[in-house]
């Protein structure tokens, strides 16, 4: 990773596609300065160990949180998650211990394993997504998804 990098300046930004991997270990990266409004795609472990993020936003484009993509961001503690996501990769804030509420869009209809594990400062996911709640709740295997989660809301439509 570039471990220095902590600035990424792209103005009136065309890009569409952030890979796997792109920002991965940039530990003193924070993303103030780039548009990332027409991005469709983030990629698996795309801003793994971040520590310095603090805020992000998903672009209104993406459809899906892929595996690991913000594992380990330590110091995240705010994420906007667009209506237009319908799923929650593996790990994708595995270690956010900072991510403290979360709002979950009513499309989401799958939340892999382990999404929110070590989040030990996650204490309300609000949503109106009840069933898949129940679900995640009733599973047999371990699962570490809302341990810690001292508040889930269901919000009515």
């Amino acid at each position: 990773g570039c471990t220095k990098l902590y600035r990424i300046s792209i103005p009136n930004s065309e890009l569409i596609f952030i890979g796997g991997y792109a920002f991965a270990d940039c530990t003193k990266l924070r993303l103030t300065e780039v548009s990332f409004s027409k991005v469709t795609y983030i990629g698996s472990y795309a801003f793994q160990n971040c520590s310095n993020l603090i805020n992000i936003s998903i672009p209104q484009n993406v459809t899906t949180i892929a595996k690991g993509t913000f594992r380990n961001c330590s110091s995240l503690e705010s994420v906007t998650i667009p209506q237009s996501v319908t799923f929650i990769g593996a790990n994708a804030f595995d270690g956010c211990s900072r991510l403290s509420d979360l709002e979950i869009p009513q499309k989401v209809d799958s939340i892999a394993d382990f999404a929110f594990a070590s989040c030990s400062g996650l204490q309300k996911i609000n949503t109106m997504i009840v069933a898949m709640i129940v679900m995640l709740l009733l599973r047999r295997k371990p699962i570490d998804l809302l341990r810690g989660v001292k508040t889930v809301s269901f919000l009515m439509a």
